[in-house]
């Protein structure tokens, strides 16, 4: 299972123009007992896998609205953000049987990124309070920092950095928002 929540809070510092900061938490949990592929004579068997993450972040933003229309019931926004997260995972993996004793992996990741991002969307005010919003994910910069313990022995560390210039439908966002 995968959970997250997102709140987030804005102030219109213009018309048509708002800052806002969003807390963001995710938790997801992957727990196989017993699992088995076969595709062109190769066959992967899993007898036990048990991984669990944990992620935060926190991202600053503006947002910028463009009224569609004369009525202010839809708008479009292009919201730049800039976020910094963290999080951690737990992976625990059967290697076999040793002496007669089943042998497991545990791995601990530690985990610090930044980014900053642009992302798209159009919002449809159900009454004048309460709006529906849709967003998807455009262009991003992003650098990740990686560290992880093997078997509380093996240390290691990775630095690595994306980009995203195309639309990422897998970033697709959903919404409800409150206005006061």
């Amino acid at each position: 299972y995968t959970v997250g929540v997102s709140p987030m809070i804005a102030y219109a510092i213009h018309k048509n123009m708002a800052i806002g900061v969003r807390f963001g938490y995710d938790r997801s949990l992957l727990s196989l007992d017993n699992a088995a592929v076969s595709f062109s004579g190769t066959d992967i068997n899993v007898d036990y896998f048990h991984r669990i993450k944990h992620a935060y972040t926190g991202t600053i933003f503006g947002r910028p609205y463009i009224p569609l229309g004369h009525s202010n019931r839809f708008a479009v926004f292009a919201e730049v953000q800039l976020s910094l997260s963290g999080g951690q995972t737990k992976v625990v993996a059967e290697n076999g049987v040793v002496d007669g004793v089943q042998n497991y992996v545990g791995t601990y990741s530690k985990s610090f990124g930044a980014s900053i991002a642009l992302q798209p969307g159009i919002v449809a005010f159900v009454t004048d309070n309460t709006a529906l919003e849709l967003s998807i994910g455009v262009f991003g910069i992003g650098v990740d920092r990686v560290t992880q313990l093997k078997n509380q022995v093996d240390k290691g560390e990775s630095l690595s950095s994306n980009m995203n210039f195309k639309l990422n439908f897998l970033s697709v966002g959903f919404g409800v928002s409150f206005y006061l």
